[in-house]
């Protein structure tokens, strides 16, 4: 059975037209004629593609002298794959949602400044308002703010369901989606350099206004300042964040190691990496609320969140190493 008619025969089985399954391998209805009348042969690419797509090796559609069909491995026909239509949506819909996650994360980083703010005013100036009011509208703030984050990230996290299994598990790519992520990405790529050194020069000055009022020894000032200071910082993660997961949109369609889920990666790995996330901010979280409270530190127990996640990110680190050993 010659090329051509294992084409035919592979395309009627899986139930396409001609229109449909060009579609699918990116050219005319007209060169699907082609090649199923046997005037031209497929690129090798388009035999590669068509392999793929029919569940079958290169060897049966190549070989004239097979003629029974050769199914791939199961892991490669179970596989899902990535169609250049939904890689578009992927991307488009990370630029949204990772303004979103950057948004929530802003919240949660100034929720304290009302309370660190009116908790300093509240001791320095008497007939401003008792320290107990104060502290009511500051942990008030606080809890509003972080409510309005926490519905955001779930909205976020269910905006997203459609495209969990980019994140969770191995897929391949359809013909023209790594060429279409690589020259998007290379458009990106200077925007995300340039917020890169925007948000780190941003975290790097962010003291410089609480150094200077506590050089003038102005203490109404100081307390201001590290609202300012507190400020500048959510600037810069919302910078951070909004650019970061686009750009980790991009290397999980391009299937760089860091951010995508190979064959090997076990489920088991994977499940347990995520409980121990949750346990570690939950813990941190912990940590923060008793030290804030107990010690009433709301001034300086924000450094939990700047200490917490750097070591987050060795987290995964762990988990990789793990997996090579």
């Amino acid at each position: 059975m010659i090329l051509a008619d294992k084409i035919i025969k592979q395309r009627k089985q899986n139930g396409w037209s001609q229109e449909e399954f060009a579609e699918k391998m990116g050219v005319s209805r007209q060169a699907v004629s082609k090649w199923e009348s046997a005037q031209s042969v497929p690129e090798l690419s388009k035999i590669l593609l068509m392999a793929d797509l029919f569940g079958v090796t290169t060897d049966y559609l190549l070989k004239d002298e097979i003629d029974e069909c050769e199914s791939v491995s199961e892991e490669k026909t179970t596989s899902k794959r990535l169609t250049l239509e939904d890689a578009n949506k992927y991307i488009n819909k990370s630029k949204k949602i990772a303004l979103i996650i950057a948004a929530a994360t802003f919240l949660c980083v100034i929720s304290p400044i009302t309370l660190i703010v009116l908790g300093g005013l509240s001791d320095m100036l008497d007939s401003f308002i008792s320290e107990n009011f104060a502290c009511a509208i500051g942990i008030g703030v606080i809890f509003m703010l972080v409510a309005i984050a926490v519905a955001m990230f779930i909205y976020a996290d269910f905006s997203n369901a459609d495209f969990k299994y980019l994140e969770e598990e191995y897929f391949e790519c359809e013909y023209g989606v790594e060429g279409m992520a690589k020259a998007r990405l290379e458009k990106f790529r200077f925007t995300y350099m340039l917020s890169n050194v925007i948000a780190s020069v941003m975290c790097v000055i962010s003291p410089l206004p609480l150094i200077f009022c506590a050089l003038s020894g102005n203490d109404i000032l100081c307390v201001c300042m590290i609202g300012v200071l507190l400020l500048i910082v959510a600037v810069a993660v919302f910078i951070l964040i909004s650019v970061g997961n686009v750009w980790e949109a991009y290397q999980r369609i391009l299937k760089n190691p860091e951010y995508s889920v190979s064959k090997g990666d076990s489920e088991n790995v994977k499940n347990i990496k995520k409980i121990v996330m949750e346990i570690y901010w939950a813990v941190v979280t912990v940590i923060y609320l008793a030290w804030s409270f107990s010690c009433s530190a709301w001034a300086i127990s924000w450094i939990v969140w700047v200490i917490a996640g750097p070591i987050s990110g060795i987290i995964p680190i762990i988990f990789k190493n793990e997996k090579e050993l």
